[in-house]
This record gives C-alpha cells, structure tokens and sequence, in this order.
C-alpha cells in the first residue's frame, strides 16, 4: 500500500513537471524492483540481533 501511495505521488509530480521524479519513473521502468514489496518486508525489520541494555546505578557516599 505505501509502495502504491508512493508511485502514485512520483506520478503526479512528474505530471506538474518534476524532472527528478521523471527521472525516478523511467528508472523504475528501466530496472524493475527485483523482488516485489508485499506484507512479509515488514516483518524483515525484526531480523536485527536482540541488543543488551546496561542499568547502572550510582550511589553517593557522605563524607562524614
């Protein structure tokens, strides 16, 4: 869906004559994304190895 909102976006721009996103267009038509965006891309993001969190507590000594 954000894939379709997005090229739909190009599209438009391209039509109220924006040269980059012309550019983007025909390179899109030029080299087709290799593998198409589905549902199953956003679970990809979940693949980063689980990372450690440190607490450190600080204790304050008095000086008597």
């Amino acid at each position: 869906m954000v894939a379709r909102i997005a090229r739909t976006e190009l599209e438009q721009r391209a039509d109220n004559g924006d040269g980059e996103a012309r550019m983007l267009l025909e390179l899109q038509k030029l080299e087709p994304a290799r593998k198409p965006l589905y549902g199953h891309v956003v679970h990809s993001i979940n693949e980063q190895p689980k990372r450690r969190k440190f607490v450190y507590t600080l204790r304050l000594k008095r000086k008597d």
